[in-house]
């Protein structure tokens, strides 16, 4: 006799795999429809024909493998990894993006693995799911950018730290940092919980040497990263790319604008704005193992460190670093020490994404930034967030399974209704592709590749190049980001938009031009004028 009215939802182990096996065979037969699209931006500047040039030119992980206009002083294990696939299964437009749909299907199957192994099946399930239908994921699955490759080598370093594979760690952690280098703030993080964890626990002569150990095996991967620097000066003369130092931005009021920007991307655009409200509304009400006056504590704290830090509710400098830096302190030592939760490999874990979170988030802040770097902490914030939502909702066991369901379906509607994103980190740059081939098959029709064209970032790529797949014959020779006088027709869409070509947004009448012919591709649209004689 059923006890519990809602117990025939609860779900077992077997069902949760072949659920979760389910998804990934819809979402990959889904993501093969595209594969055979033409490169899209950063895919085709540079990522793309790097991964062809290290395959005809010699695979190798040293620096001088690749010309700097490639490599842009990274480490090189991504192109290295993509030039053996090139020489296994070919170059093609199919190939290279099913490259990219491997590692992105291997990182989701890691994930659900990690996450299962170090909590439980049900878990496992509800974060892969959510992650599966996030557009940053279901964009970057098939193109050739490294954000989900550093990713994978990223959660399988964390989790054999935590789970203490010692020549694991070493392997995964010394992938990661030969990845890229936003790869040494995940080190970082597991340096800084260690110190913590050392500090917050009874100090003894034998927990001091057991610290240092520790401490050095986990430092032992920046070894290679720091080998590859040293090599990269001798053949470069330069340990990072100098055009990327000069991006580098300290400046206070910057690094607060920067820092929103990521704070939105991460926590509230894209769908996840209901993700964190169900965080925070959940775990205040309903999480049991921390008293309801903490918790109350804890999310109306939350609350006053992002209207305080980005100038909501105005204070001088020093009080609101003072204020951050303290609560922030609180949270970990009541979140992640006070009231750890039982296993302590799960305790580790969730600590360590907290600190990895924060840390990632002010590397990001004082770097150049673009949406798709911030990917990897998506999976991360999703983990934190679903865990104590599971938790502050097990009283129900259907309960976590509606929650998950609810969120998948008020993503997927924002992808196909209500998203216009058309970048990287939109599964909608097919449409920014679709629209761009118009054009490109306009201007071949119209014979004009001897004339000057004006054009943005994106354009330019697709019309210079015919690696990239919209060209069908030659390229075009006189394109330019620039206007001048020589000009004879300028393109613009809504994609990228260039400074100089961004007051045209909007309009169809432009002095000395007149508009010849309009485009449209789902919420993708261009123009192209041309000169008045």
């Amino acid at each position: 006799m059923i006890k519990n009215k809602w117990a025939f939802i609860k779900v077992n182990e077997s069902y949760q795999k072949f659920i979760f096996f389910a998804l990934c065979i819809i979402f990959g037969c889904i993501k093969i429809l595209n594969l055979n699209t033409p490169l899209f931006w950063d895919e085709a500047w540079v990522y793309a024909p790097a991964i062809k040039e290290m395959a005809k030119d010699g695979i190798s992980l040293l620096p001088h493998a690749l010309s700097d206009s490639y490599s842009r002083g990274h480490p090189l294990l991504f192109f290295t990894t993509g030039a053996i696939w090139v020489k296994l299964f070919g170059g093609s437009l199919f190939s290279m993006h099913l490259f990219a749909l491997t590692i992105a299907i291997s990182f989701i199957c890691t994930l659900f693995y990690i996450v299962k192994k170090i909590f439980d099946s049900t878990l496992a399930l509800i974060v892969a799911s959510i992650t599966l239908v996030q557009p940053i994921f279901v964009a970057q699955s098939a193109l050739d950018l490294p954000e989900v490759f550093l990713s994978l080598w990223a959660i399988l370093t964390i989790y054999h730290f935590v789970r203490q594979n010692k020549i694991y760690y070493l392997f995964f952690g010394t992938l990661l940092v030969l990845t890229k280098e936003s790869g040494i703030v995940i080190i970082a993080s597991l340096l800084l919980y260690q110190a913590i964890s050392f500090c917050t626990n009874k100090i003894t002569v034998q927990s001091l040497k057991l610290f240092i150990l520790n401490s050095i095996i986990s430092f032992i991967p920046m070894f290679f990263f720091v080998t590859f620097l040293v090599i990269q000066h001798h053949q470069r003369g330069y340990y990072f790319f100098p055009e990327h130092i000069a991006l580098l931005n300290f400046n206070w009021h910057d690094f607060q604008e920067q820092l929103k920007h990521c704070y939105d991307y991460l926590f509230e655009r894209q769908g996840r704005l209901y993700i964190t409200y169900s965080f925070l509304i959940l775990f205040g009400l309903f999480y049991k193992p921390i008293p309801m006056v903490l918790r109350l504590f804890l999310v109306i704290g939350l609350v006053a460190c992002v209207k305080i830090f980005f100038r909501y509710w105005t204070l001088p400098d020093w009080v609101m670093i003072l204020f951050i830096g303290v609560f922030t302190s609180i949270f970990y030592y009541i979140m992640h020490v006070k009231y750890a939760v039982a296993s302590k490999q799960a305790a580790s874990l969730l600590a360590i994404l907290f600190l990895t979170s924060i840390l990632y988030l002010i590397f990001s802040s004082v770097n150049f930034i673009t949406a798709r770097y911030l990917f990897f902490l998506v999976p991360l914030m999703i983990l934190y967030f679903s865990y104590y939502v599971k938790e502050s909702l097990r009283f129900y066991a259907f309960l976590p399974y509606a929650w998950t369901v609810l969120l998948m379906s008020v993503v997927l509607y924002g992808i196909f209704f209500y998203s216009n994103g058309l970048g990287d980190d939109s599964p909608k740059y097919i449409q920014s592709v679709k629209l761009e081939e118009k054009i490109v098959r306009y201007l071949e029709q119209q014979n004009i590749r001897k004339d000057t064209i004006n054009c943005a970032f994106t354009m330019n790529i697709a019309l210079k190049d015919t690696n990239m797949g919209y060209l069908s014959g030659r390229f075009f020779a006189n394109t330019t980001g620039e206007l001048n006088k020589n000009i004879k027709y300028i393109i613009y869409t809504n994609i990228d938009v260039d400074s100089d070509s961004l007051w045209i947004k909007g309009s169809d009448s432009l002095a000395h031009f007149h508009i010849i012919k309009k485009f449209d591709y789902g919420v993708a649209n261009g123009k192209i004028f041309m000169r008045n004689y």
